[in-house]
């Protein structure tokens, strides 16, 4: 007697609970694969700068390996007698629309190594299905080498963008330089010719018999300092006139033989009339004729 032939497990055999998970995790490959990342951003008319078109074709072929495996997983959808259910668009928030390509290399990227993630762990929920399990093993080896393709290429896109920041800001910064330290003097050197002299600083005292400069005319004269002595008057030179008194102060002595002053007189107080009698009219002034010439007589009066 032989041993019993095995049946090779297929959808057919399995049961309803296996069968509407496989239908699920195999929907969920498939809406990752119908809209990924990468086409929409080649749908998102981006902007190709100089020197990135091979990008373009870069992201090109990895749309196609999307493409490819699309196809196969629909193959295991038709092998579970099921028909595709497509998820909602996971990046409708995400407007990418006239970007930069280097910005969405380097976006791609990011993606790429968060779908490999996905992907390992829908193959782990898998049930007993060799060839079931060969396309989602297919699927992630291809979903690992566009992550380093792009992972590659993104860190060589952002070194590029550092670069055009760095020298941007060079050309727009505005630098301030700052003053160099002056570098300390020995005590008792003399300063330079027309440095500012410091505040608080004791000046240099003047050489004898060095000329002074002339003062500006109209210039104000500096205050002199209280309790200041004064200079000694030269033999024989005119003494300036002494400033006026102020009020109150003693009077000069009067010179002898000059002319006393009159005495001030009191002011004339008038008293008010007694009875507010109307004052008379004005006389009517008398009109200023001119002289008559000789010989001529007025006529007589009515």
């Amino acid at each position: 007697m032989g041993d019993a032939p095995t049946t090779r497990a297929t959808p057919a055999n399995a049961d309803a609970a296996t069968r509407a998970r496989v239908i699920e995790l195999v929907n969920e490959a498939l809406s990752a694969e119908y809209h990924s990342f990468v086409g929409h951003a080649l749908g998102s008319n981006p902007y190709v700068s100089p020197g990135t078109e091979k990008d373009v074709a870069f992201l090109e072929r990895i749309r196609d390996d999307e493409n490819d495996n699309t196809r196969a997983l629909l193959m295991q959808l038709g092998r579970y007698r099921a028909g595709p259910t497509i998820k909602a668009f996971r990046w409708w928030k995400h407007d990418l629309n006239f970007l930069g390509l280097d910005f969405l290399v380097i976006r791609a990227a990011e993606v790429a190594k968060a779908e490999v993630a996905r992907t390992e762990t829908l193959c782990a929920a898998l049930p007993d299905d060799p060839e079931l399990r060969a396309t989602f093993q297919s699927v992630l080896t291809t979903k690992r080498r566009h992550a380093d393709e792009l992972a590659k290429l993104a860190a060589t896109r952002t070194k590029e963008r550092q670069a055009r920041r760095d020298a941007a800001r060079k050309v727009t910064a505005i630098v301030i330089k700052k003053a160099a330290p002056a570098a300390a003097k020995p005590a008792g050197a003399a300063p330079s010719p027309g440095a500012p002299s410091l505040p608080g600083a004791p000046k240099a005292p003047s050489l004898p018999g060095a000329p002074k400069a002339p003062s500006l005319p109209g210039a104000p004269k500096p205050p002199s300092l209280p309790g200041a002595p004064k200079p000694p008057a030269l033999p024989g030179a005119p003494k300036p006139p002494s400033p006026p008194l102020p009020g109150g102060g003693p009077k000069p002595p009067a010179l002898p033989g000059s002319p006393k002053p009159p005495a001030p007189q009191p002011p004339e107080v008038r008293s008010a009339p007694e009875s507010a009698t109307p004052a008379a009219a004005p006389a009517a002034a008398k009109p200023n004729w001119p002289p008559l010439p000789p010989g001529f007589k007025l006529p007589p009066k009515p």
